[in-house]
């Protein structure tokens, strides 16, 4: 295993050839605890950049690009599905490494603008072909986060912090399953939160039966469409 990538109980797309290539956890979420509304849409995309770190060491693993479409079922309950591209940053010459998320996200409402959950159910593919043979894995996750958001009056402004529990399981023998944990805080800037905003975050995952962690930092674009003059975007 290449000695560089630390963090092994993170590596979720454990192949190994002559090494293995080590990939974080997708766990930016660039999210607020408001709602789309009954009928409204959303489009986002997201740039995020993940460092591993263990016994005093750190460094980047992967970085990743993501979509997201959502729309609201009602003026309490939202339905997203995302994607995501991971990048291994140190990735060995001789191989070609394929990292893919999907994710089905619904989320609830439990205080309007203030308090929320949502539950990504999610699947990573990973391929890996070289010299020495082409490998397959399909890894599984189901990540409930509670969000809570302020919002300034003006609506120009939030504040976001999350906390999440993350299960990871593996649909063949290729790497263990994991238990995690971990911590977000983000903002909204707009001239109207309701119609668009920019969101950058910072996040914390780590297993707390281990020493390693992963930091996330990113930034997202979300754009809400109105479908009609009767829908409410909270």
């Amino acid at each position: 295993m290449t000695n560089n990538l630390i963090l092994v109980v993170f590596a979720i797309a454990g192949f190994c050839t002559a090494s293995c290539v080590t990939v974080a956890p997708v766990h930016g979420n660039y999210e607020k605890a408001g709602m789309l509304g009954k009928g409204n849409l959303e489009l986002s995309g997201n740039y995020s950049h993940y460092v591993a770190g263990a016994e005093g060491n750190s460094e980047p693993v992967n970085n990743n690009i993501g979509v997201r479409a959502g729309i609201g079922l009602s003026d309490k309950i939202d339905l997203k599905i995302r994607y995501e591209k991971l990048m291994p940053v140190a990735s060995e010459p001789d191989a070609k490494f394929k990292a893919n998320y999907f994710s089905l996200v619904p989320k609830f409402n439990f205080v309007q603008n203030k308090l929320s959950l949502f539950v990504p159910l999610s699947m990573y593919r990973f391929k890996v072909e070289s010299a020495y043979g082409n490998s397959k894995s399909t890894t599984y996750s189901i990540a409930p986060h509670i969000i809570h958001t302020f919002t300034a009056k003006s609506n120009q402004v939030d504040f976001s912090t999350s906390f999440n529990l993350e299960y990871l399981f593996n649909a063949d023998d290729n790497a263990g399953n994991n238990f995690l944990m971990g911590l977000n805080v983000g903002a909204g800037f707009s001239n109207d939160l309701r119609k668009w905003a920019i969101r950058p975050e910072i996040g914390y995952l780590f297993d707390p039966s281990e020493s390693g962690h992963v930091w996330n930092f990113g930034v997202g674009l979300q754009v809400i469409l109105p479908t009609s003059k009767k829908s409410t975007i909270h």
